[in-house]
C-alpha cells in the first residue's frame, strides 16, 4: 500500500489561494462569524486583511452581518454593538457600510426605548468607561516602551 502524504489542515489549505480568492474566503468567513454574533472574531478577520480591507468589505454579505447585529441588539447587547462599531470605524470603515437598513431601524428603535426608559445613561457611561480605560492603557504602554515609567508606577497597590 503506498504511503500517502498527509493532508494539510483545512485553514492552512487556503493560504496558497490567490489574493482575490483569499479575500473572498475571508469575506465569507467574516460574514458567517457576524451572523453567529461573534463580532470580536469578525473584527479580527477585518483587521487581518490590511491592504485588501476595502475589497473585503465590499464582498461581505450585508444580510448575514445585519442578522448578527440585529440579534445582539434584540438581546439587549447594544453596548457590544457600539463597541464593535467603534473598532470598525478605527479601521477606517463606516460602521453602517457593513449592514443594511434593518440594523439602522432596529438600533434606532432600541435607542429610543433606552431613552424612554432612562437606561441610555448606563450605556453611555459603560462606553465612556471603556474608552477611558483604553486610553489609559495606551498611555501606560507608551510610557513603558519609552523607558520613562515602571509598569506599576503611579498605581496604588491594594
Amino acid at each position: 500500500m503506498p504511503i500517502s502524504s498527509p493532508r494539510p489542515p483545512p485553514l492552512l489549505m487556503n493560504l496558497s489561494l490567490r489574493s482575490a480568492d483569499r479575500v473572498s474566503y475571508c469575506a465569507d468567513m467574516a460574514s458567517k462569524l457576524a451572523m453567529d454574533k461573534r463580532l470580536d472574531d469578525f473584527v479580527m478577520i477585518l483587521e487581518s486583511n490590511g491592504s485588501d480591507l476595502s475589497v473585503l468589505v465590499g464582498l461581505l454579505d450585508a444580510r448575514m452581518v445585519s442578522a448578527g447585529i440585529c440579534g445582539l441588539i434584540c438581546e439587549g447587547r447594544v453596548g457590544e454593538v457600539v463597541r464593535v462599531f467603534r473598532l470598525v470605524e478605527g479601521l477606517g470603515i463606516g460602521a453602517f457600510e457593513l449592514c443594511d437598513e434593518l440594523v439602522k431601524a432596529v438600533l434606532g428603535l432600541e435607542l429610543r426605548r433606552l431613552v424612554e426608559e432612562g437606561e441610555l445613561g448606563e450605556v453611555e457611561v459603560e462606553v465612556e468607561v471603556r474608552r477611558v480605560r483604553e486610553r489609559l492603557k495606551r498611555q501606560v504602554v507608551r510610557s513603558v516602551e519609552h523607558g520613562g515609567v515602571e509598569p506599576t508606577a503611579g498605581f496604588i497597590r491594594r
